[in-house]
């Protein structure tokens, strides 16, 4: 069993308002995988509008927990600039802090709000616990879990299976 569960929810709406029309009708899940600006749309430009959920299926503590995030999403961050560790670090802190004694427990929950822009509200547990405003962190977290280097393709390929369900074929 892994240590956690990953899940990825785009808006719909801003989907098909900001990247609809970059995409042929015909254009299968298979060719938004093999399509790196498909990612780079998703990853980069925040034209659309995410929730990245990090739920946990064992009990980890909130230091363990805070370090794994961090060693997950440094080598993403690292490659766009390494201006942006001390702001990864400082997120990484604050979730730790908010996991508190606690820690992470099976069913607790971290998520990542994306908004347009590249503006990240980071939530335990459904409650903000901060917000992160670095463009350099905020697309090293997405791209940390549905880059090309990402550890499992699983998301990755999921998200270009969403996106062509929900986006490509309904109004």
């Amino acid at each position: 069993m892994t240590q956690y569960a990953v899940g990825l929810y785009m808006d719909v709406h801003s989907a098909r308002r900001n990247l609809r029309s970059h995409y042929k009708e015909n254009t299968s899940p298979e060719m938004l995988m093999a399509d790196k600006t498909f990612y780079a749309d998703m990853i980069n430009d925040f034209r659309v509008s995410s929730r990245l959920v990090i739920k946990m299926n064992r009990h980890m503590s909130a230091k363990s927990m805070a370090e794994l995030l961090k060693d997950k999403i440094e080598p993403a961050a690292k490659k766009r600039y390494a201006s942006a560790m001390p702001i990864l670090e400082a997120m990484c802190a604050t979730i730790e802090k908010s996991l508190g004694d606690q820690g992470a427990n099976p069913g607790r929950e971290i998520s990542f709000v994306f908004f347009q822009g590249g503006r990240v509200y980071v939530l335990v547990d459904g409650v903000m616990v901060t917000e992160v405003t670095d463009w350099g962190v905020s697309s090293s977290i997405l791209e940390s879990f549905v880059g090309e280097d990402a550890q499992t393709q699983d998301l990755r390929h999921s998200l270009a299976r969403g996106f062509h369900t929900h986006v490509m074929l309904k109004e």
